[in-house]
């Protein structure tokens, strides 16, 4: 069996749903420096190689947590199924593998590999990383765009949360009392109207709230008196995280006035959307791999998700991508497979944009 797929099929193997990635972190760990990587695990179980020394640094930073829901793995017809097969598990090998192709060669400069925990939940490695400092000059993110794909950008986030309180009585005098579930939905849907925005013909340049959790009742005949809600709210670069919030609680105090009942609004977590330049050398080096491998030409995409390249990007103003093999459609869903001749392909490509990289400086 090819070594490259053996590799792959193991990483897949290996079950690392966030806040699980130990096991993952330390066979990482081993296989780089069987590979000839000088390679660790830091703090928070971020798994780290490199080779080279000096500058420019080109850092692949993809990420080795996956949702949870484990899933066979299979090879068949040339394809691979198994949790992580697109998100992002392909991409970390092909990082890899296209790293260590360059140990018995003399570069000049660095590349290092950093496989991040926790990207799913809250971006935890990376928050991390942020926080000691990251050295680099060039940074592709470890995601999903398929093989003759280059993301320059990536929609904003926010994960909020809402609690509604009313006073409660029997049911059977409802009327008397705020049903807090339908007080809930009510506010909901004037939310909805205040900042949801479409743009036609763009789901990336468009404001999509989404309802996400809602809990509420403890008895079937009182009426309920209590309900919790957390909604996302996915929006392009001309808006910021904190107009948005504002307009939600500017909402959520208008909606408080007017009916009379307690609401607490918190912002849990919020990732600001980021479009890269398309211009930059690295994007050109990704561009020009593309077609000499591919024999084709390279797709730049805007993706309506997020990832830890919106984190990066907030904070380190350096040439910036996200790449790997794979159908990002099929991201946290349990049909996961990965083509293996896409996934060979992407390995060439990241090997071209080395050689591009680092002799260009």
């Amino acid at each position: 069996m090819d070594e490259k797929i053996e590799f792959l099929k193991q990483v897949l193997e290996i079950y690392s749903p966030s806040g699980d990635e130990q096991k993952l972190a330390e066979f990482l760990c081993s296989k780089m420096k069987q590979l000839g990587l000088n390679s660790w695990i830091d703090e928070v179980g971020n798994v780290i190689g490199e080779i080279g020394s000096g500058r420019p640094i080109l850092l692949f930073l993809p990420h080795i947590d996956t949702v949870p829901g484990y899933i066979p793995v299979e090879e068949r017809n040339g394809i691979i199924t198994g949790r992580g097969a697109v998100d992002t598990k392909s991409s970390l090998v092909a990082m890899i593998i296209a790293a260590s192709s360059f140990v018995d060669k003399e570069i000049p400069g660095k590349i290092k590999i950093i496989g991040v925990v926790q990207e799913e939940p809250d971006s935890k490695g990376a928050r991390f990383l942020l926080e000691k400092g990251i050295d680099a000059d060039y940074i592709v993110i470890g995601e999903p765009s398929g093989c003759g794909g280059i993301t320059y950008a990536y929609k904003g986030r926010l994960d909020c949360k809402l609690s509604l309180s009313t006073e409660t009585g029997h049911t059977g005098a409802c009327w008397q009392y705020k049903n807090a579930i339908e007080s809930a939905f009510e506010l909901w849907t004037t939310i909805v109207e205040s900042i949801e925005h479409y743009e036609e013909g763009s789901y990336f340049n468009s404001v999509i709230p989404c309802l996400t959790f809602i809990q509420g009742g403890r008895y079937e005949n009182i009426v309920p008196n209590e309900c919790e809600m957390r909604f996302d709210v996915r929006y392009p670069p001309k808006y910021t995280s904190k107009e948005l919030f504002n307009e939600i609680q500017s909402c959520v105090e208008r909606f408080k006035a007017q009916n009379q009942v307690k609401i607490e609004i918190s912002l849990i977590s919020a990732s600001e959307a980021i479009e890269t330049d398309k211009r930059s050398d690295l994007m050109k080096a990704f561009k020009k791999a593309i077609r000499k491998v591919l024999k084709g030409h390279p797709r730049l995409i805007r993706k309506t998700g997020s990832s830890d390249m919106n984190e990066i990007g907030a904070q380190i103003p350096i040439p910036l991508v996200a790449y790997g093999p794979g159908d990002s459609k099929l991201d946290h869903s349990p049909n996961e497979r990965i083509e293996i001749h896409e996934f060979i392909s992407s390995i060439e490509v990241l090997k071209e944009v080395v050689l591009d990289i680092l002799s260009a400086c």
